[in-house]
């Protein structure tokens, strides 16, 4: 955020060498991030002609004014307000070119300072409000009659489920409402929805905007413009600078919707661009963003596109209308057959002339492309030699000048049943060597994760190597390769009938062809190991999941809990007590309405529940199954059936540490007794004595097991300690009797 990007960039690298290799999806998350530097490091030298100013001193006149909802002919303006006390919601309207005294109306509306403004209609007397509504988000709508705007009334199930709906806007017309929401069945976490108004008025079935305008993060504050074929909204994937970023997205005439582009810098920026909207055509927004030296920190400001700049150094740098753009990207092959010659090729089909403009071949290995295209309208169109089709429709629009548009795409086989399979990236290794690193053990911790959640898929484990050494030497090689795969996955539970290994022994390299795009031979990849699907559920749609670290999650995220079993009578309170896994001592149990459910804790990355479910089946629990908080308050006797919450069950992650004490002295000991010991702490107590111990452990269970060879190596009376007492330096607890 402080634009400091080549720093941040080494940070994030260096955090992703040293992570736990179990922590995959925050890696990815992490990765995420060093494209968004990337992305803005190149933005931020090419900013897009525009000029900005504060929306009236009127407006801005409290510290935190956001969320303005301007309708869709510019003069009327509805805008939130956060005091202490809560959120209040102002109506001003446009006169003689300024905005006119606003009017509180939290009083009119009722929302009893929990409201939020998320649109206004296009004659400014429909207006939707956000509400929190205990902890699940919801959306509202009041109308203005009779000069004052009416109490808010909630959006029919269609629109408002247990889950959270979060920002919406109406079409010019009236008849289609956007709205974002994280419901079940979506290509992220929020997505974004459209539902069309039914013959009684009421909004019908929600439909998902699909894969390419969601991402698999969070797309949320859709915008529309004043003819209703530009929707903006905030989104952190689209290759974002970091966080939530300013797109757009123009509807064909056949009612598809384009690929997203970034509105560019400084309309987003490394910071979270959450919330915009367009007046007319889209080239003027209104959107909050944190300002130094005003009375606001958060101010509403008015930004003409494409107009005059308003400081000379940015006249230096964006007076010249740039007249191409670079599309960028990644083709992936959902079957890992990347680098195979497979023919992928990716056509530029001009929508008007039906002409193609360009032809490419990506990078061979790598899956990367870029073309440079003008302004224009155009079909992109994936292709390769048994793989399904892709095509994506591309408007680079004149009036918004951003530079580079990224797009990546998946090219299932031909061979695959339906649903969305997730990508499984291969498995590379070192040379002459079948050692798996910390690289390839997260791809395996992705792999089991999905293996535990999906228990009918099967997968086959295909080895390769490089030309170097003979080819019944590379076979060998190569089956090793596929076999320590295996070995990963079966110490992490994964059942030995659900994998498939082969040995294919040297792959051939790829060889430039002339007039196409290639990467140089690199026979790091041809060192790998590929997966595919064998057997999978009919139906079963595995999307990419990319999970943030806790701190950086929104509280509309889901978490996650673990059903341990479910019986028609009660168990007894010691039920438990028969299993080696300290985590069942955290087990609650919940009444369904046939019989009882056990559940263990909140997780809020699923990779975390996935292996906490697989440690559980291994134990014996096979129907044991993970779900979000609304699908277990379905379950749930008592839950409030209007909004699914009923609180969220408790976090296992306090789980104790303990050591394992083999002596204790006034004084320390002479040398030779830790000569050759390894991981022995010592630690001074309150009563004198210094206890030392050996191991760090979590959970009791995992310390008794250590407990035998660390009695036998010491002493037969080493015992088990608190971790935590010791540190304090307490000395002896409970279990020293």
């Amino acid at each position: 955020i402080s634009y400091r990007f080549e720093e941040a960039i080494e940070a994030y690298n260096r955090f992703i060498e040293t992570a736990d290799v179990s922590s995959y999806y925050d890696v990815e998350f992490v990765r995420e991030q060093v494209n968004g530097c990337l992305s803005v490091m190149e933005m931020v030298k090419n900013p897009i002609p525009y000029k900005k100013e504060l929306a009236g001193n009127r407006i801005n006149t409290h510290p935190y004014t956001f969320n303005p909802a301007i309708s869709g002919d510019g003069k009327s303006m509805v805008y939130t307000v956060k005091e202490e006390e809560g959120f209040r919601l102002f109506h001003t309207v446009l006169k003689g070119g300024q905005w006119g005294n606003p009017a509180d109306i939290t009083g009119q509306l009722q929302t009893m300072g929990d409201g939020i403004s998320s649109s206004l209609s296009h004659n400014g007397e429909t207006l939707f409000v956000y509400r929190d509504a205990g902890g699940a988000g919801d959306l509202y709508v009041s109308t203005f009659s009779g000069g004052k705007w009416k109490p808010v009334e909630r959006l029919n199930r269609n629109i408002n489920t247990k889950y959270w709906e979060s920002g919406c806007c109406l079409s010019p017309d009236g008849n289609t409402l956007y709205f974002s929401s994280n419901r079940k069945g979506g290509y992220g976490k929020l997505d974004l929805y459209r539902s069309e108004r039914m013959s009684d008025g009421q909004w019908g079935p929600a439909k998902n905007l699909g894969p390419v305008i969601n991402s698999p993060l969070n797309e949320d504050a859709p915008a529309i413009s004043g003819d209703g074929k530009i929707l903006f909204f905030s989104s952190q994937g689209h290759s974002s600078m970091g966080g939530f970023d300013h797109f757009y997205s123009e509807l064909s005439p056949k009612g598809r919707w384009t690929l997203p582009v970034n509105l560019g810098y400084p309309v987003s920026t490394p910071d979270d661009d959450l919330f915009l909207t367009p007046v007319g055509q889209g080239d003027t927004v209104y959107y909050a963003q944190f300002t130094e030296g005003l009375p606001a920190r958060k101010a509403i400001w008015q930004v003409i596109l494409r107009g005059e700049s308003i400081s000379p150094e940015t006249v230096a740098t964006t007076t010249t209308i740039l007249p191409e753009i670079n599309l960028k990207g990644k083709v992936k092959l959902q079957d890992n057959q990347q680098g195979a010659d497979t023919s992928l090729v990716i056509m530029v089909v001009d929508t008007l002339t039906r002409e193609t403009v360009k032809t490419v071949r990506p990078v061979a290995e790598t899956g990367e492309y870029e073309i440079s295209l003008p302004a224009g309208d155009y079909q992109i169109v994936y292709q390769a030699g048994g793989y399904e089709k892709q095509e994506h429709l591309v408007s680079i629009a004149p009036n918004i000048q951003s530079r580079d548009i990224r797009v990546s795409t998946r090219l299932a086989p031909e061979s695959v049943a339906k649903g969305d399979y997730l990508m499984i990236d291969n498995i590379y290794f070192g040379f002459d060597s079948y050692a798996l690193d910390s690289e390839a053990k997260r791809k395996l911790e992705r792999l089991t994760g999905i293996m535990q959640e999906h228990p009918l898929l099967e997968f086959e484990l295909i080895g390769h190597t490089d030309t170097v050494g003979s080819p019944s030497y590379n076979i060998v090689l190569s089956k090793r390769r596929a076999n320590a795969v295996a070995a990963y996955l079966f110490g992490k539970g994964i059942e030995p009938h659900r994998l498939l290994t082969k040995g294919l022994g040297e792959i051939i390299a790829l060889r430039k062809e002339e007039g196409m795009e290639h990467a140089d031979d690199d026979p790091r990849f041809f060192r790998r190991v590929e997966t595919k699907i064998l057997r999978s559920a009919d139906g079963v749609a595995l999307r990419e999941e990319i999970d943030m670290p806790e701190f950086l999650r929104s509280r509309l995220e889901l978490d996650y809990t673990v059903i341990v079993l479910k019986v028609s009578r009660r168990l007894s309170e010691d039920y438990f007590d028969q299993y080696d896994m300290d985590e069942l001592r955290y087990v609650r149990e919940q009444e369904v309405s046939d019989g009882f459910i056990y559940t263990l804790g909140s997780f809020p990355q699923k990779q975390r529940a996935l292996q906490l479910l697989g440690e559980l089946r291994a134990l014996g629990f096979r129907e044991a199954s993970v779900v979000d908080r609304h699908e277990l308050s379905d379950l749930v006797v008592g839950t409030d059936p209007d909004t699914g919450f009923f609180g969220r069950p408790e976090k296992i992650d306090d789980i104790p540490w303990y050591t394992i004490q083999v002596f204790a002295l006034k004084k320390p000991p002479h040398p030779s007794v830790l000569r050759g010991k390894k991981n022995v702490t010592a630690y001074p107590c309150e009563d004198g004595l210094i206890r030392y111990a050996t191991g760090k452990y979590k959970g009791c269970s995992q310390a008794l097991k250590a407990l035998p060879q660390v009695q036998k190596e010491w002493y037969k009376d080493a015992f088990i300690q608190e971790l935590d007492r010791l540190e304090k330096g307490l000395g002896k607890s409970k279990m020293d009797n």
